[in-house]
């Protein structure tokens, strides 16, 4: 076989194995090409990505580099060169490359949109906003593109201005939300009085609980408000003025003239960030519940839940490990962790509380007796914010968009302290960060 024949045989075998994320048959095959015909570009490229999906940054970053140097159109090179700089620690680097790449971007929504994704990763807000708004403007009809730029404006707290593109979210592929089909009309912001409206969850139990505080101000304009929620919620979510009845999946349902997923009502309303600040609390828990928790606790405790749902798809990025906690043990620490397994417990000395709660009012009564709440970005921190009870949460680099890019207060929540990521995986420094305010 002659040997560029045989180069172009092995290339094609390692493209198609890369799309299959066979990372070990990539470097396989890669290897000898490069052996062979060093200055190969697409195969640099691919060994570059190969070894960064093998956990090797630094010699990805080599490879990835030579690639861009011979053929500086290798867009997909470049965006890999940035991803395998910053997970060895040199942001600034990878941000100048990211910088570069743009220059080589092709003109398609789903190559800025990826790029902006690189950007935002990297902390480079404005810049990645900017290639969201190209790709959006480049071709309209791109939901990704279009829900992309909702999340950064959202992220920017440009409220109004992002609603209407986070609403292309059902038109993403892959997405985690719970669609009910209900065969009355969507509420289209027409008046309320006398309506009978129905608002169903679709998305993860936070949401639910932080979304739900705009159902007063519903009731307020004349309608009859029907939820459709995790059942598990139902106790709590009977505390919340305004709501005409509570139902779960399955149950049988009454007629209702109008529907709408509850994420969607800030839209509906046209909210900016200043309308989105709800008086807290909103939810409460029993009275009974509580002093069931004051006697079997006592006082002087602090919650601490440092996983959310593994199944979410930022989860990797906003858990920590149990190590990561362990200097906070020295504080008087119960387990608002509910999975929590029991070497977990040990670690940290903790006082399990999950087998003593059935559902989230029994949660929420446990917060209500505690002297603060410190947990990552997951139901427990929304659950805390609508008690109205003191809360720390710590939060990844690059936050959910909720949380906005900057600054310790949210005004989703007058009772919540922010502590975030200096650098993406830092754990360490905002746990320094949490010891240093409970000495304060």
């Amino acid at each position: 076989m002659a040997p560029l024949t045989w180069i172009s045989e092995a290339f094609t075998e390692a493209l198609a194995a890369s799309a299959a994320g066979d990372w070990d048959k990539v470097a396989k095959l890669c290897r000898p090409i490069l052996a062979a015909l060093p200055v190969h570009a697409g195969a640099l490229s691919l060994l570059g990505s190969a070894r960064l999906a093998q956990g090797e940054p630094a010699e990805a970053a080599s490879y990835l580099e030579e690639a861009v140097r011979i053929d500086p159109a290798m867009f997909a090179a470049w965006l890999d060169w940035a991803r395998a700089l910053q997970s060895v620690g040199e942001r600034e680097r990878a941000g100048a490359v990211l910088a570069e790449a743009g220059a080589h971007a092709p003109r398609e929504a789903g190559a800025l949109t990826t790029l902006a994704n690189r950007l935002q990763d990297a902390g480079r807000f404005e810049a990645a906003l900017d290639r969201y708004q190209q790709a959006a403007a480049i071709d309209p009809g791109n939901a990704v593109a279009q829900h992309n730029l909702g999340l950064a404006l959202l992220l920017e707290g440009r409220y109004r201005e992002g609603w209407p593109h986070y609403a292309w979210r059902w038109q993403v592929a892959g997405l985690p939300l719970e669609r009910t089909d209900v065969p009355v009309p969507a509420w289209s912001g027409e008046p309320l009085d006398g309506l009978s409206l129905l608002l169903w969850a679709e998305q993860g139990l936070g949401d639910t609980l932080q979304f739900c505080r705009l159902i007063p101000r519903l009731a307020d304009q004349g309608a009859r408000v029907h939820l459709l929620a995790p059942r598990s919620l139902h106790p709590l979510l009977a505390s919340l003025e305004g709501l005409a009845g509570l139902h779960a999946e399955g149950d049988p349902l009454p007629a209702f003239d109008r529907h709408l997923p509850l994420l969607a009502l800030p839209g509906r309303l046209d909210l900016g960030a200043e309308a989105m600040a709800a008086e807290t609390p909103y939810l409460a828990a029993p009275r009974a519940k509580i002093e069931a928790w004051r006697e079997r606790l006592g006082t002087g405790w602090i919650g601490l839940c440092w996983r959310g749902n593994p199944h979410h798809r930022g989860d990797a990025t906003r858990s920590l490990a149990i190590e990561s906690v362990r200097p906070l043990a020295e504080h008087k620490l119960v387990s608002l962790q509910i999975d929590a397994a029991p070497d977990e417990i040990a670690v940290l000395g903790l006082f399990d509380a999950a087998p003593m709660i059935t559902d989230w009012s029994d949660t929420a009564a446990l917060v209500e007796t505690l002297d603060l709440v410190i947990t990552v970005d997951t139901s427990v921190a929304h659950l805390a914010g609508a008690l109205g009870r003191p809360v720390w949460t710590l939060l990844p680099f690059v936050p959910d968009w909720r949380w906005g890019r900057a600054g310790a207060r949210t005004p989703w929540y007058p009772s919540m302290r922010l502590f975030r990521q200096p650098e993406p995986g830092d754990w360490s420094r905002v746990i320094d960060a949490v010891l240093r305010a409970l000495d304060d």
